[in-house]
């Protein structure tokens, strides 16, 4: 409220004029008053508290005493003087001069103050500009001076509270929202007219209202349950967002109680009713990620002021932040992403610039644990919101409200150094604190630092120092400053030149040095090494209390004294966030590589130290290696605890099998020994009860690692590179096969094929079935590469391969997988209905080529077992007992009949009406597979191997094998042709089924000169007919074609190595 406001109104009854509250000299700047004619002017009053008659107590009492006689009128003149000069008083005065006040002035006079900013008071009559700008100003000053006292009466809670406070929110919110008493009455007086002079003065006044409207709503909304529910009803959100949004940096006091009013908004059931209001969300996220990045866009903006006003206001920005990140915990994260308005989600979003601003600033600088833990957690909300991309600035500009944004090429290089100066930071930050997070986790009994305890006072916050510039000294980058740290240079350049600079820049020190070179990075290990060292030989003093943690003591000196919490704890609620943007920042990383071409963008390459040209961050491998080194760590400790770690230790896999999956060849020889264990990590029980069947889940750390070890198992991982990945792969393949891990591969697929059958939504099959697919893949991989596979690899090569072939046979529940998959391709034909979609045959075809092809390959390892040694081998120790007697087929006969009788029974009233499907041909066992299971077998083999073919030969051996006619929409052929331009548009799954078709192939023929009643089978279907009869065709036709002549179309499946094996293994039975 700006000093000398009062002006007379016109009538009879006149106001008092302007008094300086001050008792000093009327103030020249005011805005002169233009009184009318017909306005008198009373004498004027003497004010009781000028500095000459109030120096003692009792004449302070003196003065309030007048104070209260004029406040209680009669006449409002006298009330209003009273307003006037308690001001000065009231800011100072303790709560019993407060509601002495507030007593003498009473509820009604103060509500007709504030009567024009009421929208239901009628507008008033048309005045010529010179009187209109004087009534305007009439009613902003005693709207103004109602607004100071209110204010002032808020600091009292019972006051705060009251129903006089608590009913006014509504209007005082609406200043809030509008910025002020003027834009509220200038829909009054449209005719009002004021000049520069005016407008700054009106400027400062609405600022002074704002901050007076916040005090009085942030304390009523914090006296009690009534006040918070009416402000947050009244829209205490969007005012909060509006004051933030509209306060300019130097509005400390009023970013503060902006963010109060925020958070009191956000308490109890406040959050659950934003996340139902998009609007209101949208508004706020945005405002409160300006207020957390004000002091990063204050230190890069110029500023004219003095040295000391500098760091004082940047002080105050730094409380300003510190306040904005507990406010944004309040509210992060959201439950799902949807709350927020779409264009709020895109990762180039200013908001997510913003707080990704904030965040380097404040990590860089010294802070304490729980607020740097605060600031993860921070960075992870605002990750699930806008994904991996946000971490390398998910190509927008990275502007807010033009700062710091000037465009051109330089500008762009220089965000483009920031963000990636960020991410580096982020991730190191991250590496350090998952390495004392886990060590938190491992010892989970030690006191440590109260999240909700007071931290790093601002004042005390040290903000990072500038990096050393190249050739500057021997710990600085010598290639890596080319773009300096525009905000850590202002800085030191401040500090150096003040009187206390040296002494004060000596004392902020970044917090992560090995951002900048390799050499910084290797003496800050060895300093840790050394302090770590003498912690460890350091004696107790006599008298010292040390405890002992885990046989480490722990000094008196070194312990938490405040507000503690178990280490085991800030583990259980930091270490996730950690995992989260480690796993982010990979998914970046591979992300931004492959939009690069294979090669990393420039934003990315690491110039410290002895890093060669490669420009591969070693950020990321190094936080990696932390997670690996605690896996390797628990899994030698948690045998003995009975797995009381394995919820911790999967979620450390997920990390780790997510690097590991984008670089295959990283910690290979530390993580297979540990695939066994791995493997077998559960979040939760083994099964799900259904009946009296326990349903099998499968094992999320099978499903973490499966991308990896699909790498490394294909046989083009080891046909890529040299020797050493041809070693590399055939070690992960023994790895694999190592009877504890192919017992827990069998395991998971068995687990994925249960998975399938209760699958009900279109999406849960979608899921269920990509899952079992990849998982069958793996196993094919191990027993079953192909004949292009099989032919280039060398004796000892070959001799392995036919080992895990054996070793599968001879792992625990291989038989039993085979019943599942024969089971769930029973009840998924391969041929879709009539009314299907092309999508729906060819995901069909994927589904069940793939089952076939293991299934496949299982049976014929069967009979090439029997084949060749009668069922038993025991030279090598593997435990196969593959040929059964008499009475054994007998006892497997009978069960598959009881648990055929009970799957009829449970089908049978969704079967009802259909004809009974005939009882399938008695077929001889193979080994250990029975005569049903071997009809369902080669029945799902051959109808696999036909669609696979169809969907993926040339369209010239398509025209040749499925007649043309019945072309309708209907029609099965139209289906096929609209299925196969499915396929030959996406070419990986064109390659999958081929890959599939191949090895299936490959194994019916082994079945075909194995197993004769295949041979009959084969050589009764119409399609193995035709394809021979092609294959005759083709034989001739090349034997007619003179040496080098083209061929005459491309070639497709029809000449897969493993199909011609095939047709020629039929042919010769």
């Amino acid at each position: 409220m700006r000093g000398g406001f009062l002006l007379p109104q016109q009538g009879p009854q006149a106001h008092p004029e302007r008094h300086n509250i001050d008792g000093d000299a009327p103030d020249s700047s005011s805005r002169p008053a233009k009184e009318p004619a017909s306005a008198t002017t009373p004498a004027p009053v003497r004010s009781p508290l000028e500095p000459a008659a109030a120096t003692t107590p009792e004449q302070v009492a003196v003065g309030l005493a007048e104070c209260l006689d004029l406040l209680r009128g009669p006449t409002d003149e006298r009330r209003f003087v009273g307003l006037l000069l308690v001001t000065k008083l009231l800011p100072a005065g303790d709560a019993a001069t407060i509601r002495s006040v507030h007593q003498a002035v009473g509820p009604a006079f103060l509500t007709r103050l504030l009567l024009p900013l009421r929208t239901s008071v009628a507008p008033p009559p048309a005045l010529p500009p010179d009187q209109a700008t004087a009534q305007q100003q009439q009613e902003a000053a005693q709207c103004g001076l109602a607004l100071a006292v209110l204010s002032s009466f808020s600091r009292v809670p019972e006051l705060a509270g009251s129903g006089d406070v608590v009913e006014k929110l509504p209007l005082l919110l609406n200043v809030v929202r509008a910025g002020g008493v003027t834009p509220l009455l200038a829909g009054r007086w449209p005719q009002a007219k004021a000049g520069p002079e005016e407008e700054a003065a009106d400027a400062a006044a609405d600022a002074a209202a704002v901050q007076d409207a916040l005090d009085c709503v942030v304390a009523a909304a914090r006296s009690g349950a009534e006040g918070r529910a009416v402000a947050a009803e009244c829209g205490a959100v969007v005012a909060a967002a509006a004051a933030l949004q509209s306060a300019s940096p130097s509005a400390t006091q009023q970013l503060s109680l902006a963010l109060q009013l925020a958070a009191a908004a956000l308490a109890e059931e406040g959050r659950d009713q934003l996340l139902a209001d998009s609007q209101a969300l949208g508004q706020l996220l945005p405002a409160l990620t300006r207020a957390f990045a004000l002091p990063a866009d204050q230190l890069a903006a110029d500023g004219g002021s003095s040295l000391a006003e500098q760091l004082q206001l940047r002080r105050a920005l730094l409380a300003v932040q510190l306040e904005a990140l507990h406010v944004l915990l309040l509210l992060l994260p959201l439950p799902y992403p949807g709350c927020l308005p779409g264009e709020l989600l895109d990762p180039g979003a200013r908001w997510g610039a913003a707080a990704r601003r904030g965040l380097a600033l404040l990590l860089r600088g010294r802070i304490s644990a729980v607020q740097r833990h605060s600031a993860l957690q921070l960075a992870a909300a605002v990750l699930d919101l806008l994904g991996p991309e946000w971490l390398l600035g998910g190509g927008g500009s990275g502007g807010d409200d033009g700062v710091g944004a000037s465009g051109g090429g330089g500008a762009q290089a220089v965000d483009a150094a920031e963000v990636a100066a960020f991410f580096q930071l982020l991730v190191e930050v991250v590496k350090v604190e998952t390495s004392v997070l886990l060590h938190d986790a491992l010892a989970p009994g030690v006191p440590v630092p109260l999240a909700s305890a007071a931290g790093t006072a601002a004042a005390d916050w040290l903000p990072p120092a500038p990096r050393a510039r190249a050739g500057s000294s021997a710990g600085g980058s010598e290639a890596g400053d080319s773009v300096p740290d525009a905000a850590g240079a202002e800085l030191a350049a401040d500090l150096a030149g003040g009187p206390e600079g040296a002494s004060v820049a000596a004392d902020v020190e970044p917090l992560v040095r090995v951002l900048h070179s390799e050499q910084d990075r290797r003496q800050m290990e060895e300093q840790l090494r050394r302090e770590q060292e003498a912690a460890a030989g350091r004696q107790p003093q006599q008298g010292e209390y040390v405890r002992r943690v885990d046989e480490t003591p722990i000094p008196s000196g070194m312990r938490w004294d405040g507000p503690s919490e178990a280490s085991g704890q800030r583990a259980a609620r930091v270490l996730p966030c950690c995992f989260a943007l480690l796993e982010a920042g990979v998914e970046a990383l591979a992300e931004d590589t492959q939009a690069s071409g294979g090669r990393r963008s420039e934003a990315l390459q690491d110039d410290g130290g002895d890093s060669d040209g490669g420009g591969e961050p070693r950020s990321p491998p190094e936080a990696v290696e932390v997670v690996l080194q605690f896996i390797e760590q628990t899994s030698c400790e948690d045998a003995g605890e009975g797995g009381a770690r394995q919820p911790l230790m999967l979620a450390a896999l997920r990390v780790l099998a997510r690097f590991c999956a984008e670089v295959p060849d990283a910690f290979a020889d530390r993580l297979r020994p540990l695939l066994p264990l791995l493997l077998s990590l559960r979040a939760g029980e083994q099964g799900a009860e259904e009946g009296e069947e326990r349903l099998p889940v499968p094992a999320e750390g099978a499903t973490f690692l499966l991308p990896l070890l699909l790498q490394v198992s294909d046989p083009a991982f080891g046909s890529a590179g040299g020797e050493r990945r041809r070693e590399e792969h055939q070690l992960w393949l023994d790895a694999l096969a190592s009877p504890a891990t192919l017992q827990q591969l069998v395991q998971y697929v068995a687990a994925c094929a249960a998975g399938c059958a209760p699958a009900v939504t279109a999406a849960a099959v979608a899921a269920a079935d990509h899952a079992l697919i990849n998982a069958c893949h793996l196993l094919m991989n191990l027993v079953s590469p192909g004949p292009a596979a099989q032919q280039q690899q060398p004796a000892a090569a070959a001799a392995k391969l036919l080992r895990r072939r054996r070793q599968l046979l001879a792992a625990g529940g291989t038989l039993r997988l085979v019943h599942r998959l024969l089971q769930l391709a029973r009840f998924r034909p391969v041929v879709s209905p009539a009314d299907s979609k092309p999508g729906e045959l060819v995901h069909a075809a994927r589904m069940l080529t793939t089952i076939a092809a293991l299934v496949a390959a299982v049976a014929a390892s069967v009979a090439a077992e029997l084949e060749q040694n009668g069922g038993s081998q025991p030279d090598d120790g593997l435990p196969l007992r593959l040929r059964l007697s008499t009475e054994d087929q007998a006892r497997v006969e009978a069960k598959e009949a009881e648990e055929e009788a009970r799957e009829r029974s449970s089908r049978r009233q969704r079967d009802r009406g259909r004809q009974a499907a005939a009882a399938p041909p008695r077929l001889p066992f193979l080994g250990p597979l029975s005569g049903p299971r071997m009809h369902y077998l080669c029945t799902q083999l051959l109808s696999a191997m036909q669609v696979a073919e169809q969907l993926a030969c040339s369209e010239a051996h398509q025209a040749q094998l499925v007649p043309t006619g019945g072309t309708g929409a209907g029609s099965p052929a139209a289906r096929l042709a609209a299925a196969r331009s499915a396929v030959a548009a996406d070419q990986p799954l064109r390659l999958e089924l081929a890959g599939n078709l191949e090895v299936a192939a490959s194994e019916a023929a082994v079945l075909v000169r194995s197993y004769p009643p295949f041979g009959r089978m084969c050589r009764e279907s119409n399609w193995v007919a035709a394809e021979m009869a092609l294959a005759r065709r083709r034989a001739r036709r090349a034997a007619a074609a003179p040496p080098g002549a083209p061929a005459a179309a491309p070639a497709g499946v029809e000449e897969l190595p493993g199909l011609k094996l095939f047709l020629a293994a039929v042919a010769a039975g």
